[in-house]
């Protein structure tokens, strides 16, 4: 499991991490691990979605090749991820008004099984 995917939060972080790590023998040893955490965040983007959502949101205001390149260099470590938001966000500049005409014209795509994965959890 890449830690690119996901990122996890538990009381005993540490330990959960340690038992993640090593081989579970079986699917509810695996539920069980992860019933156990109070909180669970994914990396939606590309994830739980299946684009990334900064970079189509950055083709629609016409600002695309810039934000992807900005976001290929925090994805490989050019930049921080903070660093990367604050240039992609200061290039895109964008308005509540542009979110929301984004968002119905370009609804979430969600990747396939992932309601029924999350359910499952």
């Amino acid at each position: 499991m890449s830690s690119q995917l996901m990122r996890l939060v538990c009381r005993n972080t540490s330990g959960f991490l340690r038992k993640l790590r090593s081989r579970m023998s079986t699917e509810e040893e695996t539920r069980q691990l992860w019933r156990s955490c109070d909180v669970v965040c994914f990396d939606v983007d590309s994830t739980v979605c299946t684009d990334e959502a900064i970079d189509e949101f950055a083709k629609f205001l016409g600002h695309g090749e810039k934000v992807a390149e900005l976001t290929k260099n925090a994805m490989t470590g050019i930049v921080s991820y903070r660093v990367a938001l604050q240039q992609r966000l200061n290039l895109m500049r964008p308005t509540r008004d542009q979110l929301q005409e984004f968002i119905q014209v370009h609804p979430p795509s969600l990747t396939p099984g992932i309601k029924y994965k999350s359910f499952i959890l």
